[in-house]
């Protein structure tokens, strides 16, 4: 129940020059009264509003929040407990928290925090459901009574997904505001309640309202709105006069080298559930047809040599005679001579090497069991030594060819097909075609690249290469045969696995960022520094799946610009460090900073103030442009 009490004369004076009624004894006679009015339609427009309130308060909202690595369970549970829309009637509904789950969260494999948090939202009257791609986090969830989902349900796909600070921020916020403008109903009732009361005052207000059409303005406003100026000229002058540094700086770029693995992925794969963690790019098959004809060379051979002879000298460095029966002698090529007597070399005299002149022939075969023929036809001077004696004794006991060059020798080589020839030409051949079909590949691959505006890569390892060798054709008559050379032909059909590097390169800058901390940015990936390393191929042909190891390297440096709280603390205590000194002593403390690389320079106004200033709001960081 509502009452109004209103108190006057119920009209007009008649003297309203007077302002009141004081100075005149006269008055109309009417008599003053009291009397009481029942807003009937107020306490109705009231009754109205109490109710659709309550049918506000257990209206049943969504929000989707998403969590991260760096999420607290102290946010979490101030979300769950400060939710914009208080629990009044537990009967008529719940407020329903969908948190979606990017990666392996730690909070959510952690029993005590997932008790804390289905306490807290019993305790609240929300309902919690989770979002997560994670098959072992939506096991642990399902048995901690959790609703969870491997991907996001229709009903909440028009739903705006917000982070967990932006979700705590807000409903730290009045509430007030929201919940009007989030319920028309209320709304509506509000604003004609407050129709009703303003109608009521202006009705009783009439009454006994008093007009002074002769009162004159005084100064009063203009004085304050005077002094208001004048302070703020004021504020702006000690603003001017007070010191301010800006400092620019180059940050130094600091390599970070990444390792990645992943799996690539063929149609109908089977991933074994150990690698289902690890990032998935689809692989496509690329294939080539090609035909070819080689030439290959006979592998029989049957040589008619002649063996080059003359004459060599025999020396000796020792102070005894040498006695020697036939003997070898070599080149160091590996050229094997004989001499056919037995001689004797005079020992040393005066100084000189005793000297022996023998006539040697060459072998038919060298060291390497290849003929010698006209190859024995050394030059003089040739140098040659007892391939039998130790090596110590080589500089005592050797040949020189000091009589002329050896002459005679010659090799005449016979070719002979042999049945060996065919396995080997069709393996040559095979890979012949196999060079030129990966060739074909790759230009393939740089116009699939082209077409489809991606970048895709050819695996080159030849284990992963699909071939079939097929219409070989090998002159099995010429076998036995003298031919130097013979012709063989074949088809070759060879297939690839090609992927998009686009998809690893997204899948390297994730990873760099996260081991980035909050003062650091990431200027650049460096693509040529990708490298594949095949780890499993076993499986390939059965369950058609690769592992890979990527590597790369990545370039960061400092980060200005954010203002997360780790970021600004470290700003602050730079501030703090520099804060009242000359601008050399804080080029002296900056450039000892790890993370900077040089200082460009430092601007402190006004032009008389030689110091940084020690308020943190008047020094500022800026990073080199040209970065």
């Amino acid at each position: 129940m509502c009452h109004i009490i209103e108190i006057g004369w119920g009209r007009g004076i008649r003297t309203p020059e007077c302002w009141n009624q004081n100075p005149v004894p006269y008055h109309l006679a009417i008599p003053q009264y009291f009397y009481e009015i029942l807003e009937t339609f107020y306490l109705k427009s009231s009754f109205i509003f109490m109710e659709n309130l309550v049918s506000y308060l257990a209206y049943m909202e969504k929000i989707k929040i998403k969590l991260t690595k760096s999420d607290r369970i102290k946010e979490i549970l101030g979300v769950i407990s400060q939710s914009e829309i208080p629990p009044f009637d537990k009967t008529q509904g719940k407020q329903k928290i969908i948190f979606s789950c990017e990666g392996n969260i730690p909070l959510l494999v952690d029993s005590r925090a997932l008790k804390r948090i289905a306490k807290t939202a019993s305790e609240n009257n929300k309902e919690i459901e989770f979002i997560s791609s994670r098959k072992f986090i939506r096991g642990i969830l399902k048995n901690a009574n959790f609703t969870t989902y491997s991907s996001c349900p229709a009903d909440y796909a028009d739903l705006e997904e917000k982070t967990l600070e932006e979700t705590y921020i807000r409903q730290s916020l009045p509430k007030k505001n929201k919940a009007e403008t989030q319920n028309p109903a209320k709304l509506v009732v509000v604003k004609k309640i407050k129709e009703i009361e303003a109608e009521t005052l202006e009705n009783s207000f009439e009454k006994h309202k008093i007009h002074n059409p002769g009162r004159k303005k005084t100064s009063r406003s203009m004085i304050f709105f005077t002094l208001i100026l004048i302070l703020f000229l004021l504020g702006g002058i000690i603003l001017w006069v007070t010191p301010k540094a800006k400092i620019t700086i180059k940050p130094k770029l600091s390599p970070i080298p990444i390792i990645q693995n992943v799996i690539i992925s063929l149609p109908n794969s089977e991933i074994p559930e150990i690698d289902e963690d690890l990032p998935t790019i689809a692989g496509v098959f690329i294939g080539s047809r090609i035909s070819g004809t080689e030439t290959f060379t006979a592998s029989g051979r049957r040589y008619d040599i002649e063996s080059a002879h003359g004459k060599v000298t025999l020396f000796n460095e020792t102070n005894k005679p040498k006695f020697l029966v036939p003997s070898r002698l070599s080149t160091e090529d590996g050229l094997i001579f004989r001499f056919k007597k037995e001689v004797t070399i005079p020992a040393k005299k005066n100084g000189k090497a005793g000297e022996k002149v023998v006539e040697i022939f060459a072998d038919d075969l060298d060291t390497k069991e290849q003929p010698i023929g006209y190859r024995g036809n050394i030059i003089a001077g040739t140098d040659l030594h007892f391939p039998a004696f130790r090596p110590e004794l080589r500089d005592l006991y050797y040949a020189k060819t000091n009589k002329g060059p050896l002459v005679g020798g010659s090799t005449l080589t016979h070719y002979i097909v042999k049945a060996d020839d065919e396995e080997n030409s069709a393996k040559y051949l095979q890979d012949s075609l196999q060079t030129k079909a990966i060739t074909n590949l790759k230009n393939e691959n740089k116009n699939r690249s082209f077409r489809e505006k991606k970048q895709f890569v050819l695996l080159e390892n030849t284990n992963l290469f699909i071939k079939s060798f097929t219409n070989f054709n090998f002159p099995k008559d010429l076998i036995g045969q003298e031919k130097e050379t013979f012709e063989v032909s074949g088809d070759l059909e060879l297939s690839g696995i090609v992927f998009d590097q686009d998809s690893i390169k997204k899948i390297l800058l994730k990873k760099l960022k996260s081991v980035l901390d909050d003062r650091q940015q990431l200027i650049q990936l460096d693509e040529s520094s990708i490298k594949y390393t095949l780890l499993d191929s076993e499986n390939f042909a059965e369950k058609r799946y690769l592992k890979l190891s990527v590597k790369s390297i990545g370039v960061k440096s400092l980060d200005f610009s954010v203002n997360t709280r780790d970021s600004l603390e470290w700003r602050e205590n730079l501030k703090k460090q520099i804060g009242g000194k000359t601008e050399m002593q804080a080029r002296s403390i900056l450039i000892n900073i790890p993370e900077i690389e040089q200082i460009l320079s430092i601007q402190i106004s006004p032009f008389w103030s030689d110091r940084i200033p020690k308020i943190f709001n008047r020094v500022t960081f800026e990073v080199d442009k040209m970065l």
